[in-house]
């Protein structure tokens, strides 16, 4: 077996790029990407590389001339711990089940940062930052991938903490059954909501028409309400948009809202989207005409709706009014009045607000995902 490295070769990215969809083309539950734009990311056009202090390297494993596994190192200059530490990244991470492969991928990625590039601290799975895939999904694999959720090979958690890795943070998601259930679990919420109402607070939905300039908002709560989690990283404007453009056909606007305060200040958003990922794997991740049409013709019902991520200002969360916990009631009161009685709560940090809405309702499609650490000891 070899280990070959690279950065810019373009055969060897769509070499890398391809194996991804290859290891996976029997597994029903996997949801496939789009290996066009996973391409443009390993591009020296992509405006990462424009930054002075990034840097990355790739890595396939081989073995007369198979593909067996890969992986990426990354430095990214603005990615640092709650001790301000800098660190390094391992991602796209896929092998084979075989641990030699594995252990040979981690081994050359971490020495590639830490010998040429001086970090010490690493974190994986994490592609670039946050904005681009991170975590391994350790628990919850009879499940069908939603759109967002990590997704891999149950051995990969197994492989990383058998070379030294340890989890960092955890997320869970649950699914969550029945108008009954999901009334309760609104219920003060609700209460909050018709109290910061009558404050002058007031609770807009996304503007589907105004697309740009509502991402635009939204692009501005994030940097601010989310400044604190562990990886945060600041997102170019553009960079961000491009994140969204995949979900834009399925933005509901009664299911995204912005909160504004008494003083008609941005305060707060909170969004739910259609869960989707049927109409994904009936494309195949395809995304030309035909695949459209069909989608357009065949797609399967929706019938649950994710609640994928919600957040207020760190100016307004000093206030303690309530306003994440009113944000959440309004979203799945809404939810409710369109008819659904199904949510998904998408990837909750073990120290998220988010995990008291639900209640400890853990439902038994429990799924849970965590963000592993390794350091470099001298």
């Amino acid at each position: 077996m070899a280990i070959n490295h690279f950065t810019f070769d373009r055969k060897s990215i769509d070499r890398f790029v391809r194996f991804g969809q290859d290891l996976y083309h029997t597994d029903l539950n996997y949801l496939p990407g789009d290996n066009k734009s996973m391409a443009r990311l390993f591009s020296p056009d992509y405006s990462f590389y424009s930054q002075i202090g990034n840097a990355h390297r790739q890595f396939l494993a081989t073995c007369d001339g198979k593909i067996l596994g890969r992986i990426s190192a990354i430095k990214n200059k603005d990615l640092k711990d709650h001790d301000d530490q800098p660190v390094g990244c391992v991602g796209y991470f896929e092998c084979v089940n075989d641990y030699a492969v594995a252990s040979d991928l981690l081994q050359a990625a971490i020495n590639w940062l830490y010998q040429e590039q001086g970090l010490r601290r690493i974190w994986g799975p994490m592609n670039f930052d946050i904005w681009h895939g991170y975590r391994f999904m350790t628990k919850g694999f009879e499940h069908k991938t939603f759109l967002g959720e990590p997704y891999n090979k149950s051995y990969y958690p197994e492989y990383f903490e058998r070379f030294g890795f340890r989890i960092r943070q955890q997320w869970d998601t649950v699914e969550l059954h029945g108008k009954e259930l999901l009334h309760g679990l609104i219920e003060k919420g609700l209460v909050t909501r018709d109290i910061l109402l009558e404050k002058g607070y007031r609770f807009e939905p996304f503007r589907s028409n105004r697309f740009s300039a509502e991402i635009n908002k939204l692009h501005t709560l994030i940097q601010n309400s989310f400044g604190g989690f562990l990886g945060f990283t600041p997102i170019d404007l553009n960079d961000f948009i491009r994140l969204f453009l995949p979900v834009r056909a399925i933005f509901d606007s009664r299911f995204f809202i912005f909160m504004y305060d008494e003083q008609d200040r941005l305060a707060g958003f909170a969004g739910a989207f259609p869960e989707i990922s049927d109409w994904i794997r009936m494309a195949n991740g395809k995304s030309g005409y035909w695949s459209k049409f069909k989608l357009l013709w065949q797609r399967p019902p929706i019938r649950k709706i994710l609640f994928y991520f919600g957040g207020i200002t760190q100016q307004e969360a000093a206030k303690r009014m309530g306003l994440g916990k009113a944000g959440f009631a309004y979203t799945i009161e809404q939810v409710l009045l369109a008819g659904f009685d199904q949510i998904i709560m998408a990837l909750m940090a073990a120290d998220s607000k988010a995990r008291g809405f639900v209640k400890g309702n853990w439902a038994t499609d429990h799924r849970q995902y965590a963000l592993y650490q390794y350091d470099v000891l001298t």
